[in-house]
């Protein structure tokens, strides 16, 4: 379609003002097969909605619809699955773009009730028309495939993981019949089809590993080439965070110094509890989960180590080759944790929580030593 023909079939509505520096506005509702549109000009006082394929088709429609508005104009969509390539691609095309963090988006509960896309697409372009929208922190392109890198070496421990359980479960129903094979000692047939089922199992897991060892081995050759390597290597000298850990830390997060608060950071993460507050009654609940679950799940894990002490020769080792302020802030760091959990185990507190509990100071320690990295550099 050509921009004049779009421009012909776009209704007159009494739809005026500014958002900003841009003249007009498009919400896009972004999904796995379809782009679904609403424009406002906001000098005309024109509307116009649509929907196109997610494809290159599907952008040059979004363009073309673009071209034919008032310009400057911004567009916006909701940071999900669809991930920040559609905004790289519009920016190409001199159209800024704004990924919206749909968490902290306000509506009535007409709005949640009269659910589709195009009102979520409406919806969205009002809020850029209004200059009211949460925008999520978007990582560049290097960051971005970085994070990939890191996401593909979390999927190989967990196929790791899950091979082995399948692997054991075999190996439980079949204990007896396994364990006296060559002999026949308790007289138990076995068949082709039992040893193929083995022998399938094994070769998964072994696969399983040979894949996360190649993934590793690109992990640690750009950990040793990035600017970033000494933020991950920093990360890794703390007690219990793995490399792996460290490196999805630090490529997830992206810039430590964008958080002004390490409780800021930790909520990030979805590592602090939910807050309820009416009148005098205050309360709190499970933790928010919000973020990336690898992640957090990887500072839980790490959480474990505090409830045994550490060595200090192998601290000293781990230390050795950092910058004294950051070795000081992990030397110090790591002792309050040690102290809370020692407190947490003294009055009793329910193991799971505290271990959760720990993982929020973690993640705050983390902060910390990555902020002082990025600040020395």
């Amino acid at each position: 379609m050509r921009t004049e023909d779009i421009a012909d079939s776009l209704p007159r509505l009494p739809f005026k003002g500014k958002a900003g520096d841009c003249n007009s506005v498009i919400g896009i509702d972004a999904h796995k097969d379809t782009l679904v549109v609403f424009a406002i000009d906001l000098v005309e006082g024109v509307t116009a909605q649509n929907s196109f394929p997610n494809n290159h088709s599907g952008i040059e429609g979004i363009v073309l619809l673009a071209q034919s508005l008032s310009w400057p104009c911004e567009a916006i969509y909701e940071a999900g699955a669809t991930g920040f390539e559609l905004k790289l691609v519009l920016e190409n095309f001199g159209i800024e773009c704004v990924v919206a963090n749909p968490s902290q988006f306000a509506k009535s509960k007409a709005q949640r009730q009269q659910k589709n896309d195009y009102a979520d697409a409406r919806y969205l372009a009002e809020l850029l028309a209004n200059s009211f929208v949460p925008e999520v922190w978007v990582p560049d392109s290097h960051i971005i495939e970085l994070r990939e890198i890191s996401r593909v070496w979390n999927y190989c421990r967990e196929d790791i993981a899950l091979s082995k359980r399948q692997l054991d479960s075999y190996m439980l129903r079949h204990s007896y019949s396994l364990e006296q094979r060559d002999a026949n000692y308790y007289g138990l047939e076995t068949s082709c089809l039992s040893d193929a089922a083995l022998e399938f199992y094994k070769t998964q897991l072994d696969a399983a590993h040979e894949n996360e060892d190649i993934v590793s081995d690109l992990a640690k050759d750009v950990i040793e080439k990035e600017s970033l390597g000494d933020t991950v290597n920093a990360i890794d000298a703390i007690w219990g965070i793995s490399l792996r850990t460290a490196f999805a830390l630090t490529v997830e997060t992206g810039s430590f110094s964008r958080f002004n608060h390490p409780k800021k950071y930790a909520s990030w993460l979805g590592l602090t509890p939910e807050n309820r507050m009416s009148g005098s009654k205050k309360s709190h609940g499970h933790i928010t989960c919000n973020g990336h679950e690898y992640v957090r799940k990887g500072l839980v894990d790490a959480a474990f180590a505090y409830n045994n002490k550490q060595d200090k020769r192998l601290q000293e080792k781990r230390l050795s080759g950092l910058p004294n302020d950051v070795s000081q802030i992990i030397v110090e760091g790591e002792q309050a944790i040690h102290d809370k959990r020692a407190a947490f185990s003294a009055r009793g507190v329910n193991k799971r929580k505290a271990n959760t509990a720990i993982a929020r100071e973690l993640s705050q320690l983390v902060w910390e030593v990555g902020t002082a990295i990025e600040e020395a550099a």
